[in-house]
C-alpha cells in the first residue's frame, strides 16, 4: 500500500545534538579568538544551553549565524564581567592614604595582590554582592531590588560581606595566622 509518508518529528534533544555536532567546532573557534581556552569552552557550552532553551527561535537555514550571535553576546557579557572584576579589585585595593609626590608602583601591585587574595577567599555570593555594591553605585533600596530582597536585608548582607572582606584582608596581609574573627591566633603555651 502506498499511503502518505509518515515522518517522525525530530525531538528537542535530537535537534540540539544535531546543532552541536554540526557547529560546535565553529562556535569554539569563534570564541577562542577573544577568550582563553577555558573561557571559550565555557561560552561554547553556554551557547548550546541557550540554543536548547530557545530552540524554536533557531532558524534552520542559518543556525550557525544565530549560534555565533549568541556567542558574541555571551562573550561581551564575559569580557564586561572580567573588566568589572578588575575594576573592583583595583577599587578595593586602593586605600585612602597620605598623597605622595610619586607613588611607588610596588605598593599598587602589593595592594592589588592582597585584594585579589582576600576576594578569592570569600564565597561567590559575597564576591558578587561586593562587586555589585562597589561597581554599580546602587543605593541600599536599589541593591535590595537587584538582589530580590528588602533594602534592610540588603544592607545587612552588605555589612556582613564587608566585615568578612575586612577579616580576609587582615588574614591575607598578616604574616601570623588569624582566626575567623580576624584576631591573631596565639600558641597554646602563650597567655
Amino acid at each position: 500500500m502506498n499511503g502518505p509518508k509518515v515522518t517522525t518529528p525530530v525531538t528537542t534533544e535530537a535537534r540540539v545534538e544535531e546543532l552541536f555536532n554540526q557547529h560546535v567546532d565553529a562556535v569554539f573557534r569563534f570564541c577562542r579568538v577573544q577568550l582563553n581556552e577555558a573561557l571559550a569552552q565555557e561560552v561554547t557550552s553556554d551557547v548550546f544551553v541557550v540554543a536548547w532553551q530557545k530552540l524554536d527561535q533557531v532558524p534552520p537555514d542559518c543556525a550557525l549565524a544565530w549560534l555565533l550571535g549568541v556567542a558574541r553576546r555571551l562573550m561581551a557579557f564575559q569580557l564586561r564581567g572580567e573588566r568589572r572584576r578588575r575594576a573592583l579589585i583595583t577599587k578595593i585595593s586602593s586605600e585612602p592614604r597620605a598623597r605622595r609626590s610619586e607613588p611607588d608602583p610596588a605598593d599598587a601591585i602589593a595592594g592589588a595582590d592582597l585584594a585579589q587574595r582576600a576576594m578569592a577567599s570569600l564565597s561567590h555570593s559575597d564576591q558578587s554582592l561586593l562587586w555589585l555594591a562597589a561597581t554599580q553605585d546602587l543605593s541600599q533600596d536599589e541593591l535590595g531590588q537587584a538582589l530580590g530582597i528588602g533594602a534592610k536585608a540588603a544592607g545587612v548582607r552588605l555589612s556582613r560581606a564587608r566585615a568578612r572582606l575586612t577579616k580576609a584582608v587582615a588574614s591575607a596581609s598578616s604574616p601570623e595566622p588569624v582566626d575567623k574573627q580576624g584576631q591573631l591566633k596565639r600558641e597554646a603555651n602563650q597567655p
